[in-house]
């Protein structure tokens, strides 16, 4: 943990991301770009994909593929999992 106080961007990316779970490949119902990310968040305030990817790596999301595009895995908060036997 740092010591310093939270910038606007700390704030807005931590909101962005709160809005999402991590995933795995199995659990992963969104799948987003860095790039899409920052669109997003463009109307907020300008990000870089490397502070985006920062980020949601210190935050514990799992980077998956689609196609050859490396993605980050999230999913809603609000979807039923299936107990695991």
């Amino acid at each position: 943990m740092t010591d310093h106080e939270p910038t606007f961007k700390d704030v807005i990316l931590a909101r962005y991301c709160g809005q999402f779970l991590q995933a795995d490949e199995k659990t992963a119902t969104i799948r987003k770009t860095s790039e899409e990310i920052k669109m997003d968040l463009r109307p907020m305030a300008d990000f870089s994909t490397n502070e985006i990817a920062k980020h949601l790596t210190l935050m514990g999301y799992s980077v998956g593929f689609e196609d050859s595009t490396p993605v980050w895995l999230m999913r809603t908060g609000n979807e039923k999992e299936l107990p695991s036997h």
